[in-house]
């Protein structure tokens, strides 16, 4: 909850401030979290982006994180229907 990778094409530093906006995809709550990258690298299978980061969160409440946890653990694993 106190964090979150990120995949991207643009290059950014490590210690860069980001500030993402998005809506909660089930409560259409508007979302606002800001947060530090603590590491940026190349993403070697470049299946999502170039690059991947690790984002921890600065002032994101901890109900609004712990809606999106809760929203997320609703989803099962990515491609879970494929066989």
């Amino acid at each position: 909850m106190g964090g979150a990778m990120l995949t991207f094409d643009t290059d950014f530093d490590a210690n860069d401030t980001l500030r993402m906006h998005f809506t909660h995809p089930k409560t259409g709550k508007p979302l606002e979290i800001e947060g530090q990258l603590v590491y940026v690298r190349r993403n070697a299978t470049k299946l999502m982006g170039k690059y991947c980061a690790g984002m921890a969160f600065r002032n994101a409440s901890t109900s609004d994180l712990a809606e999106l946890v809760e929203y997320a653990s609703t989803l099962g694993p990515p491609n879970a229907d494929l066989k």
